[in-house]
Parts: C-alpha cells; structure tokens; sequence
C-alpha cells in the first residue's frame, strides 16, 4: 500500500465522506464525526477530536505533525454517531511520517 508520505512538521488532512442508502447519498449523521490518530508507537496522538464539516456528508481534519513525531505509518480512523448508534471507519494505516 502506498501512503501518502507527509514529512514530519508539515500537516496533513485526512477527509472522509459519510454516505447511506443505496445508491449511496451523503448525509449528515446526527453528531459530527470524530476523529483518532495513533502514532507508529501506538500513542493516540488524537483522541476523539471533531471534524470540521465542510459541506453535506463532507468532512475533515487537519493534523499537523510535529518536527520530531515519530516516524513510520499512523493509524487513522473515525467514528460517526447517529441517534444513539455509532458507526465508523476501521483503524486504517492512512499517512507515512518522513523526514524527507
């Protein structure tokens, strides 16, 4: 798997689409979307943070990694309750810190 190589000190935005139904339409779930980050360590580094919304279904967060983070390949993934039931992405290898 590629990813995408952010080099350390430098921020990276980590967007995702919430989507339901078949065909698939994006929909806003009743609470906004958090957010969880761990380092190649296994230290959350974000822990449960919200997004920023950027339009229906639409959403992101904008990390920005330190200039000594620990380098290798951090976990990823988010949770998105609606009414009561929580719902989420599973946690996912998303970005490679570098020095370069």
């Amino acid at each position: 798997m590629n990813l995408p190589q952010i080099r350390a000190g430098t921020a990276v935005i980590i967007p995702i689409l919430i989507t339901q139904g078949q065909p698939p339409t994006l929909y806003d779930p009743s609470s906004i979307p958090v957010i969880y980050i761990e380092d190649p360590a296994g230290t959350l580094q974000v822990n449960g943070l919200a997004m920023t919304k950027n339009s229906v279904g639409n959403y992101q967060y904008t990390y920005s990694t330190a200039t000594n983070g620990v380098l290798g390949d951090w976990m990823v993934w988010i949770n998105a309750p609606d009414s009561g039931v929580t719902s989420g992405t599973p946690k996912t290898p998303t970005f490679t810190l570098t020095t370069s």
